[in-house]
């Protein structure tokens, strides 16, 4: 099983004057990287916000007077350690939280998608996950587990991944090699959506999130 998108997000008290302040705080990062590209969200409410679009780095940023997420297409293994796209977010976190009319952060939350190629038609019938099963050409499928861990609230959901999902859950948002073979192939995708409340957040609680989701999926692969 191989994970091929994350969206980390970092909620906050609403800010309401944060359509004014955000121009100021993004205006420098728009010669970070080579190819930036932008779009201004609910333009001219007071939900107005940004999403800045690196797509030679296979990622965005998304700011609102409510959150600023993080969203990753590509090899993991680069999210494990500080690069200049983690930097570049915290850093952006850490300016909007020293606005006037940010309170407080209230949770973050960590998003990951993966999936497991199978093109074994038997492996993902219904039949091969239900005991009971009274419906007759059943196209579509999920198990949904919410439960509790320690401090984490969690929901896992795993269903048939067809073509049809890459665009469903925009896993090829970037067009990049990591997901090129799900354009081939079936199996089964999983989405696990991670929440711990807190008052603070760093690279580490973002390390500590992902390596949660990592060992999730894990678990779920050798529990079957």
């Amino acid at each position: 099983m191989k994970i091929r998108k994350i969206i980390y997000e970092i909620n906050f008290v609403h800010i309401l004057n944060f359509k004014e302040e955000y121009q100021k705080i993004v205006m420098p990062y728009f010669d970070f990287t080579d190819k930036v590209q932008y779009v201004i969200l609910n333009e001219k409410t007071i939900h107005e916000g940004m999403r800045l679009i690196f797509p030679n780095e296979g990622c965005q940023i998304d700011m609102t007077m409510k959150f600023i997420s993080f969203t990753f297409e590509g090899d993991i293994s680069e999210l494990k350690k500080s690069n200049k796209m983690s930097q570049l977010f915290f850093d952006i976190y850490e300016k909007i939280s020293k606005l006037e009319g940010f309170h407080r952060t209230t949770s973050h939350k960590f998003i990951s998608y993966a999936v497991n190629i199978d093109n074994n038609e038997n492996d993902i019938k219904p039949d091969h996950y239900f005991k009971i099963n009274p419906f007759n050409n059943i196209f579509d499928f999920a198990c949904i587990y919410n439960y509790n861990d320690d401090k984490y609230k969690c929901k896992y959901t795993c269903g048939p991944f067809e073509k049809k999902d890459i665009l469903k859950f925009n896993l090829n948002q970037f067009e990049t090699d990591n997901n090129k073979d799900l354009f081939d192939n079936a199996g089964f995708l999983h989405e696990i959506v991670v929440v711990e409340d807190v008052s603070n957040v760093s690279f580490k609680k973002f390390k500590e999130l992902l390596k949660y989701n990592e060992n999730t999926f894990k678990k779920y692969s050798e529990s079957k």
